[in-house]
């Protein structure tokens, strides 16, 4: 199986069609009479339709509702159910609308008009899932070569919303599938929607080529100004550009965005704007650029008349340029401000406050803030237990959770699940007697799906790695219709097997690294060479025989994996790096490595002992610790 690239025969499609695409004729609208301009001249569903629409546009809501109950009083509802469902859509009437859409579906199955108003209605209103279902349904319908250009676009518009969720898995196979799907859309004339969504495929792809290639066609779509553009796809550029290492070209592509003065001003343009300032914000502290934030911050200040949304940003930012003392003030303040009365709003924003002090690591401010909260709000003291569990005392956290479980025993698998997170991110500090008090917790919660899943947390925090390999083993035995699934699901399961039995438990067993290694093999196979996964092959290959000496082939893989530039997401992966580079007698790479893991937040405290040796032994060496 090719795991990295595009089918070639889809490719060849492709290649052609994605980088050169007029715009489809569109279909020629059914004739009715002349326009009408009331009931009386309604001779069809299509002018009924066109009333409808023009009473609308003329902002006559009012009347655009009265014509339609007039007309189901005066024409055969049967007859004109192919247009009711969309005119009741028009003038805001849903409930109406679905009634209709799923009459005209139930009354004659398999129309693909009546199959595609009731699936295009629920892609609209927030239940995709039935809509790319009723998708699937149309497209088994069999039609002939001389099948109308209407149908021939409804199908196309089916093929779309499948290739969207087959793209969606992550999974290789399927995005090739979702790819093929798209190029049989519209032979050598695929609309700008269509080049669109198989850029927006190509950018899921786990190697850099194909992403290239979606590169491409997004300038492309860009430079030309398709109406198909969504403000996500300039988002996806730039994220692209990221990936690639090009940061110059990710500024510049949302940059381009800011510099452009809108058509029609108003609340939708300043949205707009905002929304493109505040994704500048962000890449620019994650790519330690925090000090030239300052103009978009003003843009989001003179957009918007909510001083909440400047809150974070200012605060990180400001914390990001070492302005941590003027950071913890404007929090202070806002706290303060948020104080008595006590209603649910003034809640929630002193907990966000918090929640903005921890990110800014400002630990003892966060706790002060988050004991005020729990004192007024009770409920909540899974969030300080958390939050104590993280960055406080664990004995502590572990006592608020066996309250919240005595008091509230519905609550019993949310106190453990916090238990066991926190305890695992302190995983070098947690002593055998906290994670027995959890496990005691736990017992009643280990039957059934979800208690094999508990098993797995617990034996890793124990360390018992036979124990966590026995439990992935038991999912993929016990889940209905996971092994040899293909899905995305599978290929993480086996990823994570092959890391425990090759990395854990694999050194000096052959047997065990052969299995290891073929489990990551599989979930490569799936899913692509994604970092994630050559990262648990690189670590799987440390545990090769001696004879087998595989240090060259870990180097490759993690040297692919950190290829993808993800700025604040690499720090395991700089850190398995530093391990091989230590292995293989790299010193002064090993210690570059380690501070690269260290600037992206890796903390000693989520490593197993063997790492934490080493992580010890390259940071003594580090000239400027975590610079």
């Amino acid at each position: 199986m090719q795991r990295d690239a595009i089918c070639p025969a889809v490719w060849a499609i492709l290649a052609v069609l994605l980088l050169s695409t007029p715009l489809a004729a569109q279909p020629a609208v059914p004739q009715g009479t002349v326009s009408p301009t009331d009931l009386a001249q309604i001779k069809s569903p299509v002018d009924l339709q066109r009333l409808i629409e023009k009473q609308v546009a003329a902002g006559n809501l009012d009347e655009a509702k009265k014509s339609l109950e007039d007309a189901r009083i005066r024409f055969s509802t049967r007859a004109f159910l192919p247009v009711l469902g969309p005119c009741y859509e028009l003038v805001g009437m849903n409930s109406k609308a679905l009634k209709f859409h799923t009459q005209f579906n139930q009354l004659f199955p398999g129309n693909l008009l009546a199959m595609s108003n009731l699936a295009k209605f629920y892609v609209k209103n927030g239940d995709p899932r039935s809509g790319v279902a009723l998708a699937r349904k149309m497209l088994k319908v069999k039609i002939d070569a001389s099948a109308s250009l209407q149908n021939e676009k409804l199908m196309s518009w089916a093929r779309r919303r499948v290739a969207e969720a087959l793209g969606s898995s992550g999974e290789v196979a399927k995005i090739n599938e979702a790819l093929a799907m798209i190029a049989e859309n519209g032979g050598a004339e695929l609309t700008g929607e269509d080049v669109l969504i198989g850029a927006r495929l190509l950018s899921t792809m786990p190697d850099a080529a194909n992403r290239d290639k979606a590169i491409q066609i997004l300038t492309q779509e860009i430079d030309k100004q398709s109406p198909d553009l969504t403000r996500n796809d300039y988002v996806r550029l730039a994220s692209l550009w990221e990936r690639s290492g090009n940061w110059a070209k990710a500024r510049e592509t949302i940059q381009k965005q800011l510099d452009v003065k809108p058509e029609t001003p108003g609340p939708a343009a300043t949205q707009e704007r905002m929304f493109f300032a505040s994704y500048m914000i962000d890449m620019l502290i994650l790519n330690d650029h925090p000090s030239d934030t300052g103009d978009y911050l003003k843009i989001i200040e003179k957009q918007s008349s909510d001083p909440a949304q400047l809150l974070p940003m200012r605060a990180v930012t400001w914390a990001k340029q070492g302005k941590t003392a003027k950071a913890t003030r404007l929090l202070t303040d806002a706290a303060r401000d948020a104080w008595p009365p006590n209603t649910p709003e003034k809640l929630a924003t002193i907990k966000n406050i918090s929640l903005l002090f921890m990110r800014i690591e400002r630990f003892k401010e966060a706790e002060a803030m988050l004991r005020a909260y729990v004192k007024i709000s009770p409920q909540d003291e899974l969030t300080l237990a958390v939050f104590l569990g993280l960055h406080g005392d664990l004995d502590e956290a572990l006592e608020i959770c066996q309250k919240v479980i005595e008091k509230r025993p519905s609550d019993r698998a949310n106190a453990v699940q916090a238990a066991v997170t926190f305890l695992g991110s302190r995983r070098n500090e947690s002593t055998e007697k906290q994670i027995d008090r959890v496990a005691l917790w736990a017992a009643p919660l280990l039957g059934g799906g979800a208690g094999v899943s508990m098993k797995l947390q617990l034996a890793n925090l124990r360390g018992d790695y036979e124990a966590v390999a026995l439990a992935y083993r038991e999912i993929l035995r016990e889940r209905p219709g996971l092994k040899g699934s293909g899905t995305s699901t599978e290929a993480s399961i086996l990823n994570d097997l092959g890391f425990v039995l090759g990395h854990r438990l694999g050194r000096g067993n052959k047997a065990r690294y052969d299995e290891a290694l073929a489990y990551s093999n599989q979930a490569i196979d799936i899913l692509g060479e994604r970092s994630e996964l050559l990262d648990t092959r690189a670590m799987i290959y440390l545990a090769a025989p001696v004879s087998d000496d595989k240090i060259g082939l870990a180097i490759a893989d993690m040297t692919k994996a950190l290829a993808d530039h993800l700025p604040g997401r690499q720090a395991s992966l700089h850190f398995h790096m530093a391990m091989i580079q230590k292995l293989a007698g790299n010193s002064q790479p090993a210690i570059e490595q380690l501070r690269l893991a260290i600037k992206d937040g890796l903390k000693i405290g989520q490593l197993s002992k063997r790492e934490a040796k080493v992580f010890n032994e390259l940071s003594g060496r580090l000239p400027s610790r975590g610079k």
